[in-house]
Formats: C-alpha cells, sequence, structure tokens
C-alpha cells in the first residue's frame, strides 16, 4: 500500500472484455437517461453562483487526482488498484444543491480526469465517479417526507451508501480484466477485501466533514427541494409492492447468501474428500511401485552371480531384465569393491555410481535387504530413484543397482495424476521433508526447492497465495503416509468457486424462479386490492362531491367489505345529516323572509314535525301578565292545560325532560300524569345565550324511540327558533321605537335633517323639508350638500368634529333672522361614524329678548353704579367711626366682596355690551406676547392653588385685532381653567397657526364638561351645576365674554371635553382682515 501524489498510469486500458464494453455502454446509457430525467439539474447550473460552482468543480478535480492510495503488489493488472482519498467530499458538500444531473456531468469530468492521469481505466472510471457522484447527490438533493429519507439526506449515510455504490461500480468494472467469471469473482473478493476498509474509512471521514459544513450553513449546501410525498407513496399497490419487493430482496439475499455459504463449504468439504482420496490413492501406488521395485531387484540378486560368469552374459541377463520389468529403467551390476561390472543400458556402466548408491550400497551390505536412495540427479542429469540389493552370498560378492527416471516413470506419473485429480485446474506433486520436489508434472521443476513452513503439520495445512492478479491460490499440504514424503495440492479458489457455483446457481434459480411467481401472485392480489380500494376511494371522492345517491356495495366479508358496509352506512347518515341541513336552511330561509312571531314560529313547528316523528308540536312563548303564547303549525292557539304543565316542566328543569315508556321523572306536573297525556312526549327549553325565551313541546308515537341525531337536530331547529324569537322581538321594539321617533320628528318645529356616513339624506322632518324647499320624496338619498344654499351650514356640515362633541354656530340670514346651527356625529362604539344629524332653531326672538336684556342690564348697571360707589365708600368710613369688633369687622368684608362682585359682573355687562355693539381698537397684535403676559399673570395664582401651567407657543400668532380685548378673552379662558382644575393638575397655554388662523388653546387636567353643557356653555349667565362646583364663583359671563370677543374679530371659539378627563377650549382669530370689520 502505497500513498501517491499525482503520478501517471503506467499504461491506458479499455473495457478489457466484451463483459467491460458491455457494462461501460450500460454505464454511459444510464448518464444519458439521468440527464434526460434531470435537464432542469443542468439548465439551473446557469443560476447557480459561478465562485461557488467554480469552488465545487475544482475540488472535484483536485480530490479525484490526489491524494491516491494504491497497492504495489497487484501488478498483474493493467490499471492501478487503489483510490482517492477524498474522493466523495465535493459531492457530499455540494450534491444537496445542483442536483443529481449537474453533480454526474462533474463527477464524468472528474473521473475521465483521474482515468487518463491516475488508475489508468480511462473509459471505466468516467462513468463509475460520475454515477456514483450523482447516487450521493440524488440522496441529498430529494426531500421526500418521512424519517428514513430524513436520515438519507445526512452526508454522513450518503456517504456510506456512496462508498458501497463506488464499491459496487468498481467490482463490475475489475471483473472485466479477468479471463473467466470464476477468476473475476476471486480477483474482486480480493481487491474488495483489501480495498474495502480504507475506502470506507475515508468515506465517513468525508461525510463526517460535510455533515458538519451542512449542519453550520444549512442554507448553502442544504437541499432547497420543498418536501413532498415519495412516489411510491401516491398508490396502495405501489406501496405494496416496493415493501413486499424490499421483503424479498432481503429474504432472497438472505436465502441465497445461505445456499452459497452453504455451497462453499459443501465445495471444501467435497475438496477435502478428494485430497483424502487423492493422498490415498497416491500412497498406495507409491508403495505398490516401491514394494515391486523392491521384490524385483530382490529376486534378481537372490539368484546370484556365478563367480566366472562373464559381464556380457550378466548384461545380457540385466537386459531382459529390464525389458520386461515394469519398474527400472536401468540395472547396474557392480561388485564389492564397488566397481560396475555390467550394466544395461551399456552406457550407464561408462557413467559410474553415484554417492547416493554408494551409501546406498553401504545400508545395504548391512540390512541385507533392498535400499532405495533419495531422489537424486542420475549422471543424464535426470531427476531419479535408486535401489540397491545385495547379491546373495555370505559376504555379498556384490550389489545390483536399478534405476528410476522420476519423470519418465509411468507409475509415478499414475502418483502425480492421483495428485492431479484432487485440483482439477491446478497441479499435485510431491516433496520431502527438507521440500524438494521429488515427483512433480513439468520435469524441470524436479528437485527445485518448494518452501515449506518450519513446522509442519500432522494433518492437513492451507497456505493462501494471492497471486499480482489478485486471484489467490491455496496450497494444500499432506504428507503421505508411510513415507517422509508431502504431497502439496496448488488448488486455485476459482475452481472452488466454480465449483460452489454449480452447486448454488440451480438452488439460486429456483429461488429466483419461485421469487418471481410470488411476486407476480403478489402483484395481481395487490391489484385486485387496490381495485377494491380504488372503487371505495371513487365512492368517497363521489360522497365529498355531494353524489350520495349511488349505493356502495361490499363485495365480500373481509375487511375491505367491512370498509365499504362502513361507508354505506355513512352515506345513509350524510343522506339524513343533509336532509337536516336542508331543512334546517329552508327553515332559516323561511325565517329571514317573515319578522314577526306569528308567521314565523308556525314555520318551526312544520319543520319540527318534517324532522320528527312527532304528531303534535306546541311552541311555546310567555305572554304578558304570566300568560302563554301557543303556536302550532297551523299558527297561535288558545293555551290548553297541557301548555302549562309542559311550561311549569321547564321552570323546574334547564334541560329536555323525555317522558317515555320507562322513563318519567319524578316531578311531573299532574296533567302530564294524566291517561290523557301523550305516551311519549319531549319537552325542550328554547334558549338564547343564559335566557329562556319559551319552550317547546313534542308529542310522539308510543313506540318512538329519539335517537341523538334527533335530538341534536331538535335542538338546532329550537335554537334557531331561539335567534328568530330575539329578532322579532327586536324588530317589535326598533319598530315602536322608529315610530316614536318618527312622531317626534314629525312634531319638532326645529329642522332636524339625517345623514349617512358619505354626506347622502337619510331623513328629514316637515320643517327640514320647508327650510330645504323641497319634498322628501325628491331629497332622501340625494347629497345634503348639493341641498344646502347656505356656505356657513355647509361648512359647520363639512368640518371635523371630535367624538361625543356637539358643534354649533350662529347663522345670519339676509332677512335680519338668527338661525342656531348645530351638529352631533353618529359613531358606534368602536368609533366608527354611521351618520350625522344636523339641527336648526331659529332664535331670532330669543335674540330680541336677548337685546332687550341687554339694554335693561346695561340701564340697570348704569344706574347701579353710583349707589355701589355710595355703598363702597360708606362701608369704607365704618372704621372712621369707632373701632369694630370682630364679627363687624366679618360683616364689613362680606358686604366689601359682595360690592366687589357686584362690580366685576356690571363692568363684564359693559364690556360686553361695548362688545356686541362694535366697540374697539383694531391694529396690528402679537398673540404670543399676550399669552406670555397672561401667562406670566396667572401661575402665582396657579401655584399658589398647587396647579402646574406649561406654555407651548409655536408662532408668533400676529392678527389684526384689540390687544386689550383679546388679551381679556385669553385671561378669562386660564381663569376658568384655574377654577375648575383640581389640586395636582397641569394647565397648558398654546398657540399655532394653521389654515389662516391662529389658534389658542387652554387645556386643563380638570373636571371636565358633560356633552349636555357644552352646547350651551358660552351662553350667558349659563353655567353648569355639579356637587363638585358649587363653591366655584362665577356669574357665567366669563364664556360669553371670550365668543362675544371671537366673533367680534371674525373668529371662533368651541371646546372639546370628557368627563373625568379634562377641556381644551380653542380661541380662533383669522389672521386675515376680514372684509366687514369696522
Amino acid at each position: 500500500m502505497r500513498m501517491s501524489f499525482g503520478v501517471l498510469p503506467g499504461n491506458l486500458v479499455g473495457p478489457g472484455s466484451a463483459w467491460g464494453w458491455g457494462w461501460t455502454a450500460i454505464g454511459f446509457l444510464v448518464l444519458f437517461a439521468l440527464w434526460g430525467r434531470r435537464a432542469q439539474d443542468l439548465r439551473g447550473l446557469r443560476r447557480v453562483d459561478p465562485s461557488s460552482l467554480a469552488g465545487f468543480a475544482l475540488l472535484a478535480f483536485l480530490t479525484a487526482l490526489t491524494p491516491v492510495l494504491s497497492w504495489e503488489r497487484f501488478s498483474g493488472l493493467p490499471f492501478r488498484v487503489g483510490f482517492p482519498l477524498f474522493l466523495w467530499l465535493p459531492y457530499l458538500i455540494w450534491g444537496g444543491q445542483l442536483g443529481p444531473g449537474a453533480v454526474g456531468l462533474i463527477g464524468l469530468l472528474a473521473g475521465a480526469a483521474a482515468g487518463f492521469l491516475q488508475d489508468g481505466r480511462f473509459l471505466h472510471l468516467p462513468w463509475i465517479v460520475a454515477l456514483d457522484a450523482a447516487l450521493i447527490s440524488a440522496l441529498l438533493f430529494q426531500n421526500d417526507v418521512g424519517r428514513p429519507f430524513r436520515i438519507l439526506r445526512q452526508p454522513l449515510v450518503a456517504a456510506g451508501i456512496g462508498w458501497a455504490g463506488w464499491g459496487l461500480f468498481q467490482a463490475i468494472s475489475w471483473g472485466a480484466f479477468y479471463p473467466s467469471w470464476p477468476e473475476a469473482l476471486d480477483g474482486i473478493w480480493t481487491l474488495t477485501a483489501t480495498v474495502a476498509l480504507p475506502s470506507g474509512v475515508s468515506a465517513l471521514i468525508c461525510g463526517g466533514i460535510a455533515q458538519v459544513l451542512h449542519a453550520r450553513w444549512p442554507e448553502r449546501f442544504r437541499t432547497r427541494q420543498p418536501p413532498h410525498w415519495p412516489v411510491y407513496t401516491h398508490r396502495i399497490q405501489t406501496r405494496f409492492l416496493v415493501f413486499f419487493g424490499l421483503w424479498m430482496s432481503v429474504l432472497i439475499l438472505a436465502l441465497f447468501g445461505g445456499v452459497v455459504a452453504l455451497a462453499i463449504r459443501q465445495a471444501y468439504e467435497e475438496r477435502t474428500r478428494a485430497l483424502d482420496r487423492g493422498v490415498r490413492r497416491a500412497t498406495e501406488q507409491l508403495m505398490y511401485f516401491l514394494h515391486t521395485g523392491d521384490t524385483l531387484l530382490m529376486d534378481l540378486a537372490a539368484l546370484g552371480i556365478p563367480p566366472d560368469a562373464m559381464p556380457v552374459t550378466v548384461a545380457l541377463t540385466l537386459q531382459r531384465f529390464v525389458q520386461t520389468g515394469p519398474i527400472y529403467q536401468a540395472v547396474l551390476w557392480v561388485d564389492e569393491t564397488g566397481e560396475v561390472q555390467a550394466a544395461y543400458p551399456a552406457e550407464e556402466r561408462l557413467r559410474g555410481l553415484l554417492v547416493p548408491e554408494r551409501a546406498a550400497m553401504a545400508q545395504a551390505r548391512l540390512a541385507r535387504s533392498v535400499v532405495h536412495t533419495e531422489v537424486h540427479r542420475l549422471p543424464d542429469g535426470q531427476a531419479g530413484l535408486s535401489f540397491v540389493a545385495p547379491l546373495a552370498g555370505e559376504p555379498a560378492r556384490g550389489f545390483l543397482i536399478g534405476r528410476v527416471r522420476v519423470a519418465q516413470h509411468p507409475a509415478l506419473r499414475e502418483v502425480l495424476a492421483s495428485l492431479s485429480e484432487i485440483a482439477p485446474a491446478g497441479q499435485g506433486f510431491v516433496v520431502d521433508r527438507e521440500g524438494r520436489i521429488l515427483m512433480h508434472p513439468e520435469a524441470e521443476a524436479l528437485l527445485d526447492l518448494f518452501p515449506l513452513p518450519a513446522a509442519l503439520p500432522a494433518g492437513t495445512l492451507v497456505q493462501p497465495i494471492i497471486s499480482p492478479s489478485g486471484t489467490v491460490e491455496e496450497v494444500l499440504l499432506r504428507r503421505l503416509p508411510g513415507t517422509d514424503w508431502w504431497a502439496v495440492i496448488r488448488y486455485p479458489r476459482a475452481a472452488l468457486i466454480r465449483r460452489a457455483a454449480e452447486r448454488a446457481l440451480p438452488a439460486g434459480g429456483i429461488l429466483l424462479g419461485f421469487s418471481l411467481i410470488g411476486a407476480l401472485l403478489f402483484g395481481i392480489v395487490s391489484r385486485l386490492l387496490a381495485r377494491r380500494l380504488e372503487r371505495l376511494a371513487r365512492a368517497a371522492g363521489r360522497m365529498a362531491g355531494g353524489d350520495l345517491e349511488a349505493p356502495i356495495l361490499s363485495d365480500g366479508p373481509d375487511e375491505i367489505g367491512q370498509l365499504a358496509e362502513a361507508m354505506e352506512r355513512a352515506r345513509h347518515g350524510l343522506r339524513a345529516r343533509m336532509a337536516d341541513l336542508s331543512l334546517l336552511l329552508e327553515l332559516n330561509r323561511r325565517l329571514m323572509e317573515v319578522e314577526d312571531l306569528a308567521r314565523g314560529l308556525p314555520e318551526v313547528a312544520r319543520a319540527l314535525e318534517r324532522a320528527t316523528a312527532a304528531n303534535l308540536v306546541r311552541l311555546l312563548l310567555p305572554g304578558p301578565g304570566g300568560s302563554l303564547r301557543v303556536f302550532t303549525a297551523a299558527g297561535e292557539v288558545p293555551p290548553e292545560p297541557l301548555d302549562h304543565a309542559c311550561w311549569e316542566q321547564v321552570d323546574a328543569h334547564t334541560e329536555p325532560v323525555w317522558i317515555g315508556p320507562g322513563v318519567r321523572p319524578d316531578d311531573l306536573a299532574p296533567a302530564l300524569r294524566s291517561e290523557r297525556a301523550p305516551r311519549v312526549l319531549g319537552v325542550f327549553p328554547i334558549h338564547l345565550g343564559e335566557e329562556r325565551v319559551g319552550a317547546a313541546w313534542l308529542a310522539f308515537p308510543s313506540s318512538h324511540r329519539a335517537g341523538s341525531s334527533e335530538r341534536q337536530l331538535i335542538r338546532l331547529i329550537l335554537s334557531q327558533a331561539a335567534v328568530f324569537i330575539a329578532r322579532a322581538r327586536l324588530y317589535e321594539a326598533i319598530t315602536a321605537e322608529r315610530e316614536r321617533l318618527r312622531a317626534v320628528l314629525e312634531c319638532s318645529p326645529d329642522p332636524l335633517m339625517l345623514v349617512d356616513a358619505r354626506g347622502n339624506l337619510l331623513d328629514l322632518n316637515p320643517a327640514a323639508e320647508r327650510f330645504l324647499g323641497t319634498h322628501a320624496s325628491r331629497a332622501l338619498g340625494q347629497p345634503l350638500a348639493a341641498l344646502l344654499r347656505d356656505a356657513e351650514l355647509l361648512a359647520l356640515l363639512q368640518e371635523g368634529v371630535p367624538p361625543g362633541q356637539v358643534r354649533s354656530r350662529e347663522l345670519h340670514r339676509a332677512d335680519g333672522r338668527v338661525l342656531w346651527a348645530g351638529r352631533y356625529d353618529l359613531r358606534l362604539r368602536d368609533g366608527r361614524e354611521i351618520g350625522r344629524l344636523l339641527f336648526l332653531r331659529d332664535i331670532t326672538p330669543f335674540k330680541a329678548l336677548d337685546r332687550l336684556k341687554s339694554d335693561l342690564i346695561a340701564a340697570i348697571s348704569h344706574d347701579l353704579r353710583s349707589p355701589l360707589t355710595y355703598m363702597r365708600g360708606f362701608v369704607t368710613m365704618l372704621g372712621m367711626a369707632g373701632p369694630l369688633t370682630s364679627r363687624q369687622q366679618e360683616y364689613v368684608e362680606k358686604i366689601m366682596g359682595g360690592i366687589d362682585q357686584m362690580t366685576r359682573m356690571i363692568e363684564d355687562l359693559m364690556d360686553l355690551r361695548r362688545i356686541e355693539e362694535g366697540i374697539g381698537q383694531r391694529g396690528i397684535c402679537r398673540l404670543g406676547d399676550l399669552i406670555r403676559d397672561v401667562f406670566h399673570e396667572f401661575q402665582p395664582q396657579a401655584m399658589a392653588r398647587g396647579l402646574r401651567m406649561t406654555m407651548e407657543v409655536k408662532a408668533p400668532g400676529v392678527v389684526h385685532g384689540d390687544p386689550a380685548w383679546l388679551r381679556r378673552a385669553i385671561a378669562n379662558l386660564v381663569d376658568n381653567a384655574i377654577k375648575y382644575t383640581p389640586e395636582g393638575g397641569t394647565i397648558t397655554i398654546g398657540l399655532a397657526e394653521a389654515g389662516g388662523e391662529a389658534v389658542i388653546w387652554v387645556r386643563d387636567t380638570g373636571i371636565g364638561i358633560a356633552p349636555g353643557d357644552q352646547a350651551r356653555i358660552f351662553e350667558k349667565f349659563y353655567r353648569a351645576r355639579r356637587q363638585e362646583t358649587a363653591h366655584v364663583k362665577g356669574s357665567g359671563l366669563g364664556l360669553a365674554l371670550v365668543k362675544s370677543i371671537a366673533e367680534w374679530h371674525g373668529g371662533r371659539v368651541w371646546v372639546e371635553s370628557r368627563l373625568g378627563h379634562g377641556s381644551t377650549f380653542y380661541l380662533a382669530i383669522p389672521q386675515a382682515l376680514p372684509s366687514d370689520a369696522p
């Protein structure tokens, strides 16, 4: 195993075989299909951030090329065995963003680069990397609903699955470079076992890095696909087939794995048995060969050689022995001195004796029997075996030596054949303890050394040897019984795989056949079940669409049939509910068309008769003076004793009361216990919220049993009846109130006009018709602004009025009349305006009386000034007449207080008259300066009363007016605020300019003014009489004086106030000189 960085492959190899070409074609076809199906992924690359896409592509190429972990021991393969350590990292990071199509394209290019520059498989590696990258991206890109799919979206899990897919694709590619499928399986197993663990660790490391990145920046790396249901969940048959397929796949794999394991085990056992047979047969053959050789040579030696025998004669004897015997290929006669006297073939005499043969001669002399040597090199260089036998006689007169060439002897070839039968595709040979090859199918291998383990076991030793191509050859060692030789069997694992496959494939085919038959049967059964369920689903769809007429038939007693029966019952129930709903809607429609009880409650009674099996329905309502009003389907009828009994029963129970066979409450009224009472009776209260507005009782046939749905329907109908009763009573009350209001409007001498929120005239009285000069039939519905001919009245209608306030003003008509006009906005509780009320009153007589009163008051005031002066003088002089007691002094002070109060009132009246007569001096006046003067004048007084005064002058307020009168108006407003603000309050004096006017406001946190008092607050001598203001002294002329000053300047004055929240008085003076100003 070696780590390399950027090492070029030794050579470039194509697919390797037809198998490889086929899988290459399949791989690229799958890629093209993927791009055709996921074309949007390729188009989406244009919307990806270029820097992010470039980073992904660069990382994909770098991780595909370096660093690479490779294994050099597999040099027998035409490609480099290894993998890039961080191959999966870029696809695990960006796979959830780009989609399988785009990731597969980048993987194809990176795989091509790796194939050319690293691996050598320039046609295999592109589709391997591309498909594996697309697989990882598909797992990360999907957003299917469910926990399994949420787990599959995790980079760690995707890394594990991508590693498994990469191993599968690599195995397919590796197999293309072996000559046969058993060798391919053998090599794939070796390569996979070598690469699996390191590559798995690498994949998990890449998955861990990607998992951290996805958790840290999910919006950048995780999928943006909307959640959706998996495809297989759209149909129940697909669900069945998917889960059945998964289960069957696992089952088949488990069973086939068991079959394969059993076949491999049987193959090993068969090999063990074959080894036992082969070793036993080879031992028998070898023992037979040695025994025969010993016997033949010993028999020849026992005949002896005469002392006077000629070598030529002996050579002929040896020739006949060799040619007729099955063992020896050469025989020598050696005398006791070790000299070869005769031999056959003759050239053997010239070659002489070998060292092993001389050693064997010494052993044979001592043993007086045949001794054979170890396998050694014969004089001709071939491996051979020598037998030495002493000649007969005492002492031995020589020796016979028989030579056997191991590679050429048929008997020894049979031994090798017996060993080779153990491994038909392998080799069998024999070695001695030192590892020298004694017998081998290849002659040139004889006497070579074969590596043996240091400790040789008594049984069979198995040694696996991995070849450079990755295939494994198992070496079996077994000692030949009775010898010191070892049988060596070289057994290719591919042969074992072939033997196991020959056993497993038939069983696997049977399993596959049964599985296909099972899948077919399951598909048929699931299709039948799915069709039945689809039929029920269509029926449910029809029911959901409102079609409740088609029956749902059950086709069996199983669960689906029971479901059909339940749906049929539900259909009947829905039809009944729809009928009930239709009845309720029809009743509601009819009740909406009527407004009085006499027409509506019979409809309720008829609806109860239709909804139930009642023989009689009577509705009871409380009447005047404790009486009962009774309604039936025919209309209102006189009450009967049973009606009163049912009413008493409702009084005693808040819940419905049912009377029937076996059900009879103990507190029944006597009328309900009589024989004339119905046998089955239901008494129901009619409630609207917590209020009981009536009752109903229904008589049923004696055999009737009311179910829960029927009782519920009765309660719903009576609920509608309760709403109708409340609405009818409200309509009666509204009608009565409207008639009373109509009477007031008709009898009022003042014009009254009601408009809606859009300004359209809703109602008016006869006085308003005379004022507008049009008939109500032509004016109603028209915009009131179009009917009014007075600009001041139109301005009053359109100007804003605070909620709850009344805005009013005096209108001076050209004919000398004076009208008092007022406006009040009608609002809902949430503050929304729904209309306006405009009212007018001719106050010309009151103005005349007011002028007469003013003249009288002025005359009286003028005449009172002199007596008051005398009174003040004489009261002051009382102290000069002599000392006064404390009580006398108190009386004097009270007299002086009264004189001062009368003097101020007379001065106010005189000022008011002067203002009304237009006596004043106009000039440029700065209201801001006047406000500051008044503020500093009254601040000590306010502080003495515990009040806080503030000033908000936001403009200079330059106007054309009388500074003295304006200062008097401001002072009156501030004095009024001080009087009616309790201790701890706040008074604010402000000035602003808006709409061509200088607006002065005085805001206090006092007790506030009631809406009824606000309309008269500026009248002369008017004071709001309230308990908390009884101690406040005043004449009621201060605000009237402010109003007169405002009108003299062409301005206006108004108030906004809420009880308990204080008041704000506004004084608005035009900043332009009025055209009619004096």
